[in-house]
This record gives structure tokens, C-alpha cells and sequence, in this order.
């Protein structure tokens, strides 16, 4: 749902980017251990991209969450200039995150938020 969810705002010109092909990635991290990041959204025409985490527990999306996305940049292919994050949370999100994550770059999506 989440993927679909970044197609159709990528689709619909709500992202920093027109995304037109989503999926997840799979590979090496930065010290090679394997890694995996649940959204990535492509703009190929312009190169960029959009990734994302996607957290369906109990319990809010923390910092370590946050930091291990953004510790992800640069993964997926350096052609792609990455120009926006997506973290979705079921239980919502941290005290901490609420308040360090807002920019035109990072955007927090609530459950009701993915299906409205």
C-alpha cells in the first residue's frame, strides 16, 4: 500500500518529483552488510527519487528509524539525485521525530493519511 501510495502522489504532482515507477530495493549498505529500503519512487526522466520506511507496529516510528533512512541515501544508484523521504507509521511517530523531521524533503504518513 505504501508503494502504491508514492505512484499515485508521485503521479499526481504531490511529491518533490513525478514519480513513475515504485518498488523496493535490495543490496549492499554502506560497510556492505545487507540492507533493504521498503520504497523507493523513480522519476526517470529527471532522475531522481523518492525513498521511504514503511513501520506497521505497535508502537510510534523512533529516531533509529529515521537515521537508518537517512543513512540509506546514495544506495539505491548514484544517477538519482534522492529529493524526498517517506516515513509511514501505524502508531504514529516519536516526540523526537515529530519535531526533527519536518522539511520539504521528509514527510511523515499516518495510517489515515495512506488511504484517504
Amino acid at each position: 500500500m505504501c508503494r502504491y501510495y508514492t505512484l499515485l502522489q508521485g503521479l499526481d504532482g504531490k511529491l518533490n518529483c513525478l514519480v513513475t515507477n515504485v518498488g523496493s530495493w535490495w543490496g549492499p549498505g554502506h560497510e556492505h552488510t545487507p540492507t533493504d529500503i521498503d520504497v523507493v519512487g523513480i522519476d526517470d526522466a529527471n532522475k531522481k527519487a523518492v525513498l521511504g520506511e514503511c513501520k506497521f507496529k505497535n508502537e510510534a516510528l523512533d529516531k533509529e528509524v529515521y537515521e537508518a533512512l537517512m543513512d540509506r541515501r546514495g544506495l539505491v544508484d548514484k544517477r538519482y539525485e534522492e529529493v524526498e523521504f517517506l516515513l509511514f507509521s501505524l502508531s504514529g511517530f516519536s516526540k523526537w521525530v515529530k519535531e526533527n523531521a519536518y522539511s520539504d524533503r521528509v514527510r511523515l504518513v499516518t495510517l489515515e493519511e495512506l488511504y484517504d
